[in-house]
């Protein structure tokens, strides 16, 4: 185990595009494995941003620590965890939080709440919505992706 100081980085997709996917800036990192050139741990003091498919900033999160699984494609956060649009004034703040880069969805965990400029939602157990929170539902009310089918865990 190695303790690291604040740091910063940016997970971008595979292929020859390299999207910027999310950008993650933390002030501890405690590394627990190597694999390779991969680093494996958990990132304290988190925050950063979700960019859309022109690579604009969508969504400002932060939270207590942070998990990046770069071969998953999963950004974990969890301890108060808060979601805020860059474009739509919505937040969403929760206990823990999923972002699957693939589907681009937010999964929201434990006293879930939700705010726009003109509505509040929760608490609630938990809540899925797009990057940009421009779509926030339940999980069985959350609309289909754009490959027809519900986005996986």
């Amino acid at each position: 185990m190695v303790h690291v100081g604040s740091g910063s980085t940016g997970f971008y997709s595979k292929g020859n595009l390299r999207q910027l996917l999310y950008r993650v800036k933390w002030n501890s990192a405690t590394i627990t494995g190597i694999q390779g050139t991969r680093f494996y741990g958990v990132a304290s003091g988190v925050s950063g941003f979700l960019y859309d498919a022109a690579g604009k900033e969508s969504s400002e999160f932060a939270a207590n620590q942070a998990t990046m699984d770069r071969n998953q494609g999963i950004l974990t956060l969890q301890g108060k965890v808060r979601f805020k649009s860059v474009a739509k004034q919505g937040t969403i703040t929760c206990a823990n939080a999923t972002y699957r880069d693939a589907v681009k969805i937010i999964k929201a965990r434990g006293n879930v709440k939700a705010s726009g400029t003109a509505w509040n939602l929760g608490p609630m157990d938990e809540v899925w919505a797009t990057s940009n929170l421009s779509e926030i539902a339940t999980p069985d009310l959350f609309p289909k992706d754009n490959r027809g089918t519900k986005a996986p865990n």
